[in-house]
């Protein structure tokens, strides 16, 4: 055994202890975030916990300027009674989170059962503009929604502005009782959960939108509405409760309901295409311990909007909040520094009927740096030692806007995953499943092919969108 491979055994087994503790500590504080989503926290109790602050603050003045009357250790017992009673409450609501965590339960469809996205609709005003589309990829089929029309309108568009919904989206009182169940799965896996600040789309988009909402939202948000549009949950305790995750995203009529009549997180996601200037086009993998899609071949980058995304944005240009975050999202994932220099452009847009109807974006980007310099910062990355990331294939085009090369690289990619297995991520020739993004992605450069346009040519001549030293 080489001393590299060595090496990286050594840092691997060395880091296991802290990621153990580590996800001890996440997992506590996703059941605390949990819990509150749940619950939320009673006027009474807040108030009783600011009440014993005060008194006890008010206490250990008194001692310190030696302020004696005759009442003066009342404060110390109001101050107890009243925290002990926050305490109580906050340990028996943890303790009944526990519980409900195993209270309910997804109910088995029913073999004549459809597919939720199967009978779907499109929303009224959708149909003559938009249509839905299905993806086989050997283990399942997902369904999403796309217009070849608004795609251009995005790609050619200069001047679609967002604004900010005045609000903080909330989890619907009627569905906060399930969060419990919608966190089971992942804390039972011990799996990582950061409750991260993103933003959801608000608005739809047509061919005359000039302006979006955007709404702040957050990760466990869409844990609990996006990701339960497909289940139906049942309750041990009560044989009459039941809730039908379809309701959330779809109307009497199975008609998919509209980003602006919503009641769900609708996280915006953002996806890029990017090939270096080495002429080699990135595809990113999904590590072993991914919670999204483990083990597949993705964009080159891949995530959601973050809050501080749109600090960055003082043009108010939605495209531009867009392509910064597929931007921010490729330089994470190819652990390259902030300040590499990245062209980006919007391209497309579809709603994954898998996750509701939540909007995810598509883009192209050029990136600063050659292979080499990829690989580099990649044997370096935190998130492929810990099996959050696999490593990226990297192939050679014939240039860097061989659109001909990518189409037949993703093909290629989509025959293999025909033979589909759980793989070890060190291994370069194994074999993995496409996500439905990545074949996304190839279907939109596809379609811009037949219209004689080609994405990457026209992103060359452009120079809006570049990110230098702003990520």
């Amino acid at each position: 055994m080489s001393n590299k491979k060595i090496g990286k055994v050594m840092m691997t087994m060395n880091s296991r202890p802290f990621i153990k503790t580590a996800k001890q500590k996440n997992k506590s504080k996703a059941k605390l975030t949990g819990m509150l989503l749940t619950y939320g926290v009673e006027d009474l109790e807040f108030i009783s916990l600011i009440a014993g602050l005060i008194a006890i603050s008010k206490f250990f003045y008194d001692i310190l300027v030696m302020d004696f009357g005759d009442f003066w250790y009342l404060n110390l017992v109001i101050g107890v009674l009243t925290l002990f009673y926050s305490c109580y409450r906050g340990i028996y609501k943890i303790h009944r989170f526990n519980k409900d965590i195993s209270l309910y339960y997804e109910k088995e469809r029913n073999e004549a059962e459809k597919e939720n996205s199967e009978i779907t609709k499109l929303p009224l005003g959708y149909e003559t503009l938009y249509q839905k589309v299905i993806y086989t990829n050997k283990t399942y089929q997902e369904y999403y929604v796309y217009s070849n029309k608004v795609n251009e309108h995005l790609f050619y568009e200069d001047h679609l502005m967002f604004k900010v919904d005045p609000y903080d989206y909330k989890i619907p009182e009627n569905i906060r009782k399930y969060v419990p169940f919608a966190l089971k799965d992942r804390l039972l896996k011990n799996a990582t959960l950061f409750n991260g600040k993103s933003w959801g789309l608000a608005s739809d988009i047509y061919l005359n939108s000039k302006i979006v909402s955007i709404k702040k939202v957050k990760y466990f948000d869409m844990l609990a509405t996006n990701h339960l549009v497909h289940k139906t949950i049942k309750s041990k305790s009560n044989i009459d409760l039941s809730f039908n995750g379809k309701t959330l995203f779809l109307d009497e009529e199975s008609r998919l309901r509209k980003l602006s009549e919503s009641s769900m997180s609708d996280i915006i996601g953002v996806n890029t295409l990017a090939v270096t200037k080495d002429h080699y086009l990135i595809i990113g993998r999904q590590g072993k311990s991914s919670e999204v899609s483990p083990e597949d071949f993705v964009p080159s980058g891949s995530g959601s909007l973050q809050r501080e995304d749109v600090l960055k944005i003082k043009s108010k240009n939605f495209l531009e909040l867009i392509a910064f975050g597929a931007t921010r999202e490729l330089l994470e994932e190819c652990n390259l520094p902030k300040k590499s220099n990245v062209k980006t452009r919007v391209f497309g847009y579809v709603r994954l009927l898998k996750r509701g109807g939540k909007p995810d974006f598509f883009c192209v980007s050029f990136i600063d740096a050659t292979k080499e310099d990829i690989d580099m910062h990649m044997s370096r990355s935190k998130e492929v030692l810990q099996g959050f990331q696999g490593l990226p294939r990297m192939i050679k085009l014939q240039s860097l806007t061989d659109i001909d090369g990518m189409i037949q690289v993703i093909s290629k990619l989509e025959q293999d995953s025909a033979a589909y297995k759980r793989i070890d991520m060190d291994d370069n020739n194994a074999i993995s499943k496409v996500s439905l993004q990545l074949h996304v992605t190839k279907k939109f450069l596809q379609e811009y092919q037949l219209n004689s346009i080609n994405p990457f040519k026209e992103l060359e001549k452009q120079h809006h969108y570049e990110f230098k030293q702003s990520i």
